[in-house]
């Protein structure tokens, strides 16, 4: 035995399956973290121990699990031995069968009954292993010869989680109606139970799962008979299909009347999961993290048309429904012609892990987009970011500028196939974004070309300057038929916007990571179906990623960065979606340059050369100052043009007109200082008061230590 095993591990490695040692006539895997260990690590504990069990490792594999043999006509028609021909099929240990495929799907299982078994963190136990009962493990396939086959399409997985499903929400009732299915009231039984599935809302096709399973495990040879009278109930009339009293009386007679009822209360729990909804409040879902993770989704049906599901996440498996029932609520996936979108589609296999989709999306953006690479990092960035947002108390906001032909649009492309349900547009009016906004309460992204001079649309700038913020609600007069009402919306949530020119709004801009666009030649100038059939791979990975993580399994670590205030809000949430990778430290080294930068812009503002001038008085023990004054400190700097007919007006290049209202208004409003009238040298004068205690705060926001001499000086 021991020779065999280890001269079969050895075979199997030779093929590129990753083996598992397992201990002897058992299924437990002799080494911790099998699923993290290199195929190499795995096999050499082989040569450490003789006659183990043998494991293979599901990777870029899917195995079909059958427990009761009899179950093999669920999921075939062919026979094993003939199926065995084309694939991997091997009789288990506990009197099963192992069916293996290439590809990988999404793990469903029904306890005692199947399992689709697929990852790096699955296996199955192979021959010539010895089961716990003593049996061992036995090829049917001359695996000589014959390979693990590819299927043709993902069908052959989905038809196979379709019945696995059904059969882990219907176990109880199955198991009951296989100990009641005798063989002298098979026939009525059939029609009885076909006409209680019905009443209940199960689906035909569920129903003929549930059925089948019941004769192939209690053996009916007339499995054709009962099949037709499933067909028969669902193709009459809902009001024509009789189910309750004669199924109790056929049960009552079987298995007496306390049997008999307790058996009927399980139909009433499978109404209760399948589709029984009077008196149920029904919710249409976009997007749902309580009480499971739910998507809205569509489906390709078997003709090739697409149907709305929802796409659940739970105890890390996906599974695609068309409603569920949960709590006295029946949740179902909003129509995908609600939204203004392409919808998102289910794909096979587990979700990815980040750091592969930040390889995936910067791909993309580095064939579309010419730009610095650290540009490139801060697009990916926000990509990733748009399926995370509500793990974030606030999030940034991007604006492209640039002048025609520069990409802006073509950028915007890209954002708008890849980010987290978009609505995209050019220059949204209020009344859009309110219809968007108004659904769901999610954080959406809002994508917007042609963004200059939205400053004037206060019913959308009011949208745009809260939304950074979780939480963040916007009220709106909604006229009714028996009224008017106010309506609160949920603004928050990522946006990206892109204009020629930057809009006049500094409480937005400060909510914005700017990004200069010039024209550029980037690998690829237009998108084609080829690109589109990627976009959309990614992008339902992104979905089921996004779900990983809202459930709280994938974990985003917080940095621990330098910055403060605006700018920990603003890229905080940008360098967590990067963490641990390459590209993180050098968002960082350009995050650092882009503050020094704007410090530098913040210093020759109007507030920073205030901020200079109050911080040489407050050095100097004086806590007011004329007007004058001031007027004549700001003459110093360099280029200041004056001119004699307008004596209260000053140009600088890089601010534009400045005036003493201005200077006043600013010394109010910003510093908090307050004035009063005197008269100076023979004439009246405005002087501003000031606390030095604010200024010396203030001066640290300019970046003005406040024990250093500034340049400008009274």
């Amino acid at each position: 035995m021991g020779e065999t095993t280890n001269l079969r591990a050895d075979d199997y490695f030779s093929r590129g399956l990753v083996v598992i040692p397992l201990v002897r006539g058992d299924k437990r895997p002799m080494v911790s973290e099998w699923q993290k260990k290199s195929r190499e690590e795995l096999f050499a504990v082989f040569r450490e121990h003789s006659g183990c069990n043998i494991g293979i490792r599901l990777d870029s594999l899917t195995v079909l699990d059958i427990e009761h043999a009899r179950l093999w006509r669920l999921f075939f028609e062919t026979e094993p031995r003939e199926l065995a021909s084309k694939t991997w099929v091997s009789r288990t240990g506990g009197g099963g069968y192992h069916v293996y495929f290439k590809g990988s799907t999404t793990p469903s299982k029904a306890d005692g009954y199947a399992e689709l078994r697929s990852g790096e963190k699955q296996f199955v136990v192979a021959p010539p292993s010895t089961h716990p009962s003593g049996d061992r493990y036995k090829w049917l396939t001359d695996i000589e010869t014959v390979g693990i086959a590819t299927p043709n399409s993902h069908e052959l997985f989905e038809q196979a989680r379709k019945v696995i499903e059904t059969l882990r929400l219907h176990s109880r009732l199955i198991e009951r109606l296989v100990d009641a299915w005798r063989p002298e009231h098979r026939h009525n039984l059939a029609l009885w139970v076909s006409g209680a599935l019905r009443k209940t809302g199960v689906g035909k096709t569920e129903a003929k799962i549930i059925v089948k399973t019941i004769c192939l495990l209690a053996d009916d040879q007339e499995l054709d008979d009962r099949l037709r009278a499933v067909e028969d109930t669902y193709r009459k009339s809902i009001e024509e299909v009789k189910a309750w009293s004669g199924l109790r009386q056929e049960l009552v007679t079987l298995i007496g009347e306390e049997a008999a009822e307790k058996l009927l209360h399980l139909f009433q729990a499978t109404k209760d999961k399948s589709g029984g909804n009077e008196g149920k409040k029904e919710l249409h879902v976009l997007s749902r993290v309580k009480p499971l993770m739910m998507e809205a989704i569509a489906f390709q049906n078997i003709v090739g048309e697409y149907d709305d599901r929802l796409l659940i996440y739970e105890n890390g498996s996906f599974s695609v429904v068309e409603q569920l029932e949960l709590n006295g609520f029946v949740f179902k996936p909003r129509p995908r012609k609600s939204y203004p979108y392409e919808p998102y589609a289910f794909s096979d296999g587990p979700a990815p892990y980040r750091l592969e989709l930040i390889e995936r999306v910067y791909r993309e953006v580095d064939t579309f987009v010419d730009a610095e690479p650290e540009v490139k990092a801060v697009f990916t960035a926000f990509v990733i970011l748009s399926y995370v947002q509500e793990k974030f108390d606030c999030i940034p906001y991007l604006y492209l500028v640039g002048d025609n032909e520069s990409g802006k649009s073509h950028t915007l492309n890209l954002f708008t196939w890849l980010c987290y349900r978009p609505f995209s547009g050019v220059s949204h009016t209020a009344a859009d974004l309110y219809s968007y906004l108004e659904d769901d309460g999610l954080p959406l992204t809002i994508i917007e070309d042609e963004f200059q001079g939205s400053e004037e649309d206060n019913d959308k700038m009011k949208i745009y300057k809260s939304g950074y913020k979780r939480g963040a609600r916007v009220g709106r007069v909604v006229t009714y038929e028996g009224g008017r009402r106010i309506d609160y919306f949920n603004t928050y949530g990522m946006k990206i916007m892109a204009g020629e020119r930057l809009i006049e709004n500094k409480g937005l801009l400060q909510r914005c990571i700017i990004v200069e666009l010039v024209e550029g030649y980037p690998v690829k100038d237009h998108y084609d179906e080829s690109d589109y059939f990627r976009f959309r791979a990614l992008r339902n990975d992104l979905l089921k990623w996004r779900m990983k993580v809202l459930a709280g399994d994938e974990h985003l670590e917080q940095p621990v960065t330098e910055l403060k205030g605006r700018a920990r809000e603003l890229y905080t949430p940008l360098l967590a979606v990067l963490k641990g990778h390459e590209f993180y430290e050098k968002v960082i080294e350009w995050i650092k340059k882009l503050e020094q930068q704007k410090m530098a812009e913040k210093q020759l503002s109007v507030e920073g050369l205030l901020a200079k001038i109050l911080l040489d008085s407050v050095r100097k023990g004086e806590n007011e100052l004329a007007l004058d004054k001031i007027w004549q400190a700001l003459l110093q700097f360099a280029d200041v043009v004056t001119t004699p007919n307008k004596p209260d007006t000053m140009y600088i290049p890089h601010i534009g007109s400045v005036t003493k209202k201005l200077l006043g208004r600013r010394l109010r409003e910003v510093f908090a200082a307050s004035r009063r009238y005197t008269r100076l040298e023979g004439r009246q004068s405005v002087v501003y008061c000031f606390d030095a205690c604010k200024v010396t705060r203030l001066a640290r926001k300019y970046g003005l230590d406040p024990q250093i001499s500034t340049q400008l000086s009274l």
